[in-house]
């Protein structure tokens, strides 16, 4: 198996490289990791304690953000911070917090042994979805303590399945705590003789609350709103869109719109505008980068890093990608007490079926029944509000989920 594998990762590394002829992001994917250990050569890895961060993309990364800067801001190690995509890489590359940020290798035997030889961590931390056989070998066989943080299991991934499932879950054995966010993921795992497990919870919540509690405003938005009620809908797709935007047509003048949609590309915005348009042209639509007029309609977000600030400003914020892909981060809008609406797909993410449990939020199929949920809490003022209150205790009632983790692996080093 061990043999597939490394055939699958060379195989893998081939295709990318054949898209990156038409791809950007598979472009700048090959390219982030050429010559990478010549770029990593100047790097002063001898003195101090260094701690390697691994992290798939941008998501990720907020989930990791909150310990990578109490372990530098207040425990004096250097960071070593790696991304598996250029999504995440290209907007982080900066991140003022790690000593360096770089892409992760290849997944080879000869990869995982040159760069964890070079970068000696006292401690190797994973978060949520990354397991890179070759890596976590190498760091189990140093003897170098590595943990996974905020992971969730679910029964039909591939370390529960019949035949193959035996050899992916030794990558599970390689790390020294898991550290997963519900009550089920330790279940199975303990299920499949995997222990070292501890509930700790979703490390995003302290960070939400780390944003909420950031001095931000946006004049532009403030002046959008005015005295009106405000939807913010966040990280939307075309299905989002469609059911959203035929709502509001029909109601325009209860409330301004704010749609920030996932892609912020000039095609993908261009796109977004013609659409609208095509719907009524008694809309008026602002893009956040212009100047906005007041008498606007509808806001569109063209940018990216101001989605999770600007939730504060909604009265009602709708949640996409439940249509399709599965939904976005549910918890920034929650931290700031307001109800929440996202389509059906949203099983893989505990933190929203919570917070439907709690009445925070509303999951709908179809366009008939979003017009329900959001008629209903625009005249309902009392649900509104006590809606939005559940959310916001949600999230109170979760935090501290960093220091629980800084307690548990700090004695271990």
């Amino acid at each position: 198996m061990e043999k597939l594998y490394n055939l699958f990762v060379v195989t893998y590394f081939f295709c990318i490289r054949i898209a990156s002829i038409f791809s950007t992001k598979a472009k700048l994917w090959v390219e982030g990791r050429n010559d990478l250990f010549q770029k990593l050569e100047p790097m002063d890895f001898e003195k101090g304690n260094w701690v390697w961060f691994h992290c798939a993309s941008l998501g990720e990364f907020e989930q990791g953000r909150p310990l990578i800067e109490e372990l530098k801001e207040n425990n004096g190690y250097r960071i070593m911070l790696t991304f598996f995509s250029p999504s995440g890489f290209e907007i982080r590359k900066d991140y003022h917090f790690a000593d360096i940020v770089s892409y992760m290798p290849l997944d080879t035997r000869k990869n995982a042994f040159h760069f964890i030889d070079k970068i000696n961590p006292v401690m190797a931390i994973f978060i949520k979805y990354e397991f890179w056989y070759n890596h976590l070998h190498e760091l189990n066989k140093r003897k170098i303590p590595t943990y996974l943080i905020s992971a969730n299991f679910r029964k039909k991934q591939v370390f529960f399945q019949p035949l193959i499932g035996t050899w992916f879950r030794k990558m599970l054995c390689f790390f020294d705590t898991i550290f997963v966010i519900n009550a089920y993921s330790e279940k199975l795992l303990n299920d499949y003789k995997i222990d070292a497990v501890k509930i700790i919870g979703d490390t995003r919540i302290d960070r939400v609350l780390e944003i909420k509690g950031e001095d931000y405003i946006n004049e532009s938005i403030v002046r959008f709103k005015g005295k009106q009620l405000l939807l913010i809908a966040g990280s939307t797709w075309k299905d989002d869109e469609a059911i959203i935007l035929n709502w509001y047509n029909k109601n325009k003048g209860k409330l301004k719109l704010i749609i920030a949609p996932h892609e912020v590309d000039a095609k993908n915005i261009n796109r977004l505008l013609l659409f609208i348009n095509s719907l009524s042209n008694n809309l008026i639509i602002s893009k956040l980068s212009e100047s906005i007029k007041e008498e606007s309609d509808v806001l569109i977000i063209d940018s990216i890093g101001v989605l999770s600030k600007i939730y504060r400003y909604a009265d009602i914020a709708y949640l996409g990608g439940g249509l399709n892909k599965g939904i976005h981060n549910v918890l920034e809008p929650a931290v700031y007490g307001i109800p929440i609406i996202f389509g059906w797909n949203h099983r893989k993410f505990p933190e929203a079926i919570d917070l439907i449990n709690e009445k925070g939020a509303f999951s709908f199929k179809n366009g008939k029944e979003f017009g329900y949920i959001i008629s209903n809490l625009l005249t309902n003022k009392k649900q509104r509000l006590d809606s939005g209150t559940a959310a916001a205790f949600y999230v109170e009632k979760n935090s501290g989920n960093i220091s629980k983790i800084i307690k548990s692996i700090l004695p271990r080093i």
